[in-house]
């Protein structure tokens, strides 16, 4: 029995286009529209134009007359992009084309038609013994391709967004703490400032380091008598 998770919603498909299946290729068809519609895609019509409005929502359900020509054209869209499946029957194989129009990328799965669907109506298991592998390969070639490729275009754009803002301002990605603080005006920490308030007593800047006044000025290379030598005071403390 097919299991229900993976194929709900199939046999609702089955009995609503019932007269409209009248060959084995239409039964893949069926079921790869049935498995693009549970992955997100909603379809807008049939033909292969390229044509179209992003405010289109399309539908679950398959537009009237999609089975009535030899080969399959039915058109998709999925966040506003769109897509166009084509099948293409060939003796004795039906290749599906899954094309995206806004970069022209096209993925691909043939299908032998007599080894895929064994009869037109029944259960799953009956129409489609080997449905179990058409789901795999329909979610690794189709919709994984698709989405893999739309999130590699989605880096692409972002990275490019990045590095072009990054030349116009390359400091906004780059931000050290210790580079991009606001600089902190101290003129008293300029050694080039020191003595400048004792010129300009309204001025800015440190005074003199030493008191010109001060009769005790060391001589250099002499320090006060005592100073360093334990349990002798130097003798201005006396």
């Amino acid at each position: 029995m097919a299991c229900a998770n993976n194929v709900f919603g199939f046999e609702l498909f089955q009995k609503l286009y019932y007269n409209d299946i009248r060959k084995k290729e239409d039964v893949i068809i069926l079921f790869v529209h049935w498995y693009l519609t549970k992955s997100g895609f909603r379809c807008i019509g049939i033909g292969d134009d390229t044509s179209f409005d992003a405010s289109e929502t399309g539908t679950e359900l398959l537009p009237t007359e999609w089975s009535s020509r030899p080969n399959y054209a039915l058109r998709y869209v999925r966040d506003s992009k769109l897509h166009v499946l084509l099948g293409i029957k060939s003796d004795t194989d039906l290749l599906l084309n899954f094309m995206r129009h806004h970069d022209n990328s096209v993925l691909n799965i043939p299908f032998p038609i007599d080894e895929t669907v064994s009869a037109l109506h029944g259960s799953l298991e009956v129409i489609m013994p080997s449905y179990q592998t058409i789901l795999r390969n329909l979610q690794k070639d189709f919709v994984s391709a698709i989405c893999s490729k739309d999130a590699e275009i989605q880096t692409t754009t972002l990275n490019d967004e990045r590095s072009s803002e990054m030349g116009r301002n390359p400091n906004i990605y780059y931000n050290p703490s210790n580079l991009n603080r606001p600089r902190v005006n101290r003129p008293e920490l300029d050694p080039g400032r020191v003595g400048v308030r004792d010129l300009d007593p309204f001025g800015e800047g440190s005074g003199m380091i030493f008191d010109p006044f001060d009769t005790r000025r060391r001589q250099i290379g002499r320090s006060p008598a005592g100073l360093g030598v334990p349990g002798i005071l130097p003798p201005y403390v006396l």
